[in-house]
Formats: structure tokens, sequence, C-alpha cells
């Protein structure tokens, strides 16, 4: 039987000078290789590059821990003592208002051994962190989250006492205090800007005769909403004063004759909303309660009178209710509608001319009314 085959390691023969006796015979050792042994856990160089607009994004130094955490064990070393190079570029979708990262991994050859994009849903790149140190601890060990725990280290040697002169020291182990958890990032939404500018076309329905077209122009000022882990948002959300005009006219039939009234109403409005509720990040829907507080001018022309004109004070007060689309940071567009109640109503009359009797009703606001405006929002956000 041939004996097993082994890989010789070394040996010598010492040989004594006198009589060419031999004195003594180290034999040859040999070691026998284990094919059972498990390969030694891969390692890798991290190269983690901040494009312009992602500097709020996590550093090089944090991702390696965060990475180094998933594999229990330090997989990350310097290029020269790698098996794998990992390279991560983060850059902010500017369009989108999101992040991505895309990582790309090779082996020592060059060769790609795997590559993956993510992106975030809302505009916060602290949301690639956990993604992405799990995808680049996979692609260094892809068995990394089914592997057990290596065991817990030995206990430390019970503490040296030293006996001087009769002074005892004893060594104690003072902890150093934890430092602070960095606070989360508040995610910024465009809802709810420090200052914003809108203007726009507006319609009313029961303020003057008829469905009257104007134009309304706002300004608005309040702290940003926060979202959510489920993506909505209930936060005090805006103050808004803005100012509207309408105007509308009939015709009043009289025997033989007829005469034309004109109204034009002009109401500053204030507008407060306390909440906003959020259905997507580029999606806003809000609650709010609006306020006019202006004037109602009339012109009659046609009237035996020769001065037919005059003012009245118009107050209205209702719920409004607004739903904005964000198309491109700052630039919004907003639809809001409101349904309002005027505080003071004034019926418009007229005497009968040419010997007739009595008065004829020419026109009286309605009890509820409507308002639609739609337009361009523009905020800033410093």
């Amino acid at each position: 039987m041939r004996p097993p085959r082994h890989r010789r390691l070394g040996g010598c023969l010492l040989v004594a000078a006198l009589g060419g006796a031999p004195l003594a015979e180290v034999s040859a050792q040999t070691v026998a290789t284990d094919p059972a042994a498990p390969p030694a856990p891969r390692t890798a160089a991290l190269s983690w590059v901040r494009l312009p607009g992602a500097a709020t994004c996590s550093s090089a130094s944090e991702m390696a821990r965060r990475v180094e955490a998933i594999l229990k064990r330090e997989a990350l070393v310097p290029p020269a003592r790698a098996d794998l190079s990992a390279e991560v570029r983060v850059e902010r979708v500017a369009a989108r208002r999101r992040f991505r990262a895309v990582i790309q991994v090779a082996d020592a050859t060059g060769a790609i051994v795997g590559d993956r994009s993510i992106e975030t849903t809302i505009d916060d790149c602290r949301r690639l962190d956990e993604p992405v140190a799990l995808a680049i601890a996979l692609m260094i060990d892809p068995e990394a989250m089914t592997r057990p725990p290596p065991p817990p280290p030995a206990p430390p040697p019970p503490p040296m006492i030293a006996v001087v002169r009769d002074v005892v020291f004893v060594p104690v182990a003072v902890e150093a205090p934890p430092a602070p958890t960095p606070p989360t990032p508040r995610v910024r939404t465009p809802e709810a800007p420090s200052f914003a500018v809108a203007v726009g076309p507006t319609l009313a329905l029961g303020l003057v005769p008829g469905p009257a077209a104007g134009a309304r122009v706002a300004v608005e000022i309040g702290p940003p909403a926060d979202l959510d882990p489920e993506g909505l948002a209930w936060a005090p959300s805006s103050l808004r004063l803005g100012f509207a005009g309408y105007g509308g006219s009939l015709e009043v039939q009289g025997p033989g004759r007829s005469a034309t009234l004109s109204l034009a109403a002009l109401l500053p409005r204030l507008e407060a909303c306390p909440t906003t509720a959020w259905a997507h990040a580029r999606v806003a829907f809000g609650v709010c309660a609006a306020l006019d507080v202006g004037a109602l001018t009339w012109t009659g022309e046609g009237f035996d009178t020769p001065v037919a004109s005059g003012s009245r004070p118009a107050v209205d007060l209702g719920p409004l209710a607004h739903l904005r689309v964000l198309i491109a940071a700052p630039l919004s567009l907003e639809v809001r509608g409101a349904a309002v109640i005027p505080l003071i109503r004034d019926r418009f009359v007229y005497g009968r001319a040419e010997g007739g009797a009595g008065t004829g009703l020419a026109y009286e606001p309605g009890a509820i009314a409507a308002t639609l405006d739609a337009g361009l929002h523009l905020g800033f956000d410093p």
C-alpha cells in the first residue's frame, strides 16, 4: 500500500566526522492540508463619493460603520489588502426632489460582480443609509444575514491588586460619556414655505350678479410641515392674506325703458390654515377658514335719478379647501375653493316711474356664495 501523499516541509541528516557513523537523524516532517477548512471572509475597499447637492448625505466613515455593523466584523480595509472594491456615488435628482445612490462592486481583476441603483421616495438623503449599507454588505458577503453571530468574548480577568507599603492600588475603569445622538433631520415639504406669493384668476357665484370672473393675488407665511412615516403631515400650516375683485351687471326692465345696475366686489381675504394633510410628497391638501372684509360698490344707468351710485360694506365668512401640486421647486399649481356666507346682505330696489306704484327688486346676494381660485404658487424656504 502506498502512503498518503503529503507536502514535504524539510529534513536533514547529521553525520559525525569520526568513523563516518551517523550520530543522529532528524526525520522529515509532513503536514497534510485540510480541504474542508472554510475560506477566509472577503474584504472590500469602500469608495464613497458625494456629488454636488448631496452634502447632507452620510459621510464615508458613517457608511463604513453601518456596513461593518451588518457584517459583524471588520470587512473594509485599504485597497492594497482588499478582495473587492465597492464604489458608491450619491447624487441629488433635482428634477424629482429625490436622492440616488449608484453602487458598483468589482473583484481584484476589475470584473464587475454586482451593481445596484437605490433612490429615495422623498427629498431626504438620510433615507438612503439603511438600504445602501445592506446592499454593500450583501455584495461583500451574501451569507452575512444567515451566518450565526460570533461567540461573545471571554470575560476580562479580575483586576490586579498591588500592595506597596501597605497602600492598595485598585484600577478603576471609567466609561466615557456616550456621544450625543444627532437630531433626526426634518423632512421639508413644498406645501408650507416660510414665504410664498400666489396669483391667478378667480370666479365668484352669489356675490354679484351672475358668475363673476376676477383676479386674486395673495402672500403666504407659515412654518414648514413635517412628514410622518406614513407620508402624512398634520401641522400648523400657514397664514395667507389676499385680495380679489369681481364685477357683474344686470338689466332692469320697465314699461318702455330699461336700466342697468352694475356691482363690483372688492374683497381683501384673510385665510388661516390650521392643518395640512399630505397624500404624497408632491401633492398636498389643506383645510382653511376664510374671512372677506371689503366693499360692494354699485352704479345705476338709465334711472330717473341723475346720480345712482354708492358703496356698502361686505363681510363674508366660510370654510376653504385647497389642493397644491408641485411642478418644479419652488413653483406649484394650486386650486382653492371656498363656500362663504355673506354676513351683510343688502337688497337693491328701484322705484317704479311713470306713475307706477311700489318698488321693484333689482338684486339681492345669495344666502350662500362660493369662490373658486386657480393659480401659480411660488414658495421660498430659506
